[in-house]
């Protein structure tokens, strides 16, 4: 178990260097909660194998490099071991809303990594976050050259000229860089959340000073919804 222990406590180093305070200076109940709640069904199951692997090996991730994946590890730790515990019980219930749950997260991870990443665009001239796949698969026409076909695995780089050339003939694409990608997860699956779409509890964090989706959500949630 040492490896758990090195890794978890580094995490939780991170946690709370990281994390949102209250203007008192305090750290939130739910940050406890979810530390709690992985901390507790660790226990109750003996600190089986499969479980104990599965923490490790997210805390080290959420800490391996600079990138800040803090807040969304703890998360889905928090989520992932009460599905466990549920299974563990054989409420079946349980274990299907919190597999929802785990569904919705992954689903908002990847579609703020995709639009970072310039595999999803918006089209501003319909207000709709389109793949840029489905107009690559067409390939790109350059004006008297002959055509360029790009894939839907290429580079950033090519991405962004793919979107270039695309306005160059007429089209309205915006691509987004999103240095606080936390800070859109959490704002998409509060906004899934207040209109009753899922149940997922998010905590802020100190460094997510604003989120770069923030005035698109009608059209995040649209795609979202419509993407399934």
């Amino acid at each position: 178990r040492g490896d758990f222990y090195n890794n978890f406590n580094i995490f939780l180093s991170r946690l709370h260097n990281e994390v949102s305070r209250l203007p008192n200076g305090v750290i939130p109940d739910e940050v406890y909660t979810h530390v709690h709640k992985i901390l507790f069904v660790l226990e109750q199951s003996e600190f089986d194998k499969d479980l104990l692997n599965f923490i490790c090996s997210h805390a080290f991730n959420a800490v391996s490099d600079c990138v800040d994946r803090i807040g969304i590890v703890l998360l889905w730790m928090s989520i992932y071991c009460e599905r466990f515990d549920a299974l563990k019980k054989g409420d079946s219930e349980l274990v299907v809303r919190f597999e929802k749950q785990l569904f919705i997260f992954d689903r908002v991870i990847q579609f703020v990594e995709a639009v970072h990443n310039y595999e999803i665009v918006f089209d501003v001239s319909c207000s709709k976050f389109i793949r840029l796949s489905e107009l690559m698969d067409t390939g790109v026409f350059l004006p008297n050259e002959d055509r360029i076909v790009f894939y839907a695995d290429c580079s950033k780089d090519m991405r962004e000229q793919v979107v270039s050339i695309l306005n160059d003939q007429g089209m309205k694409l915006i691509v987004f860089l999103l240095p606080e990608q936390v800070e859109d997860v959490f704002l998409t699956i509060n906004t899934l959340k207040s209109r009753g779409l899922c149940e997922i509890n998010t905590i802020s964090m100190k460094f997510s000073s604003y989120a770069g989706l923030f005035y698109y959500m009608a059209p995040v949630v649209d795609f979202l919804m419509a993407d399934q």
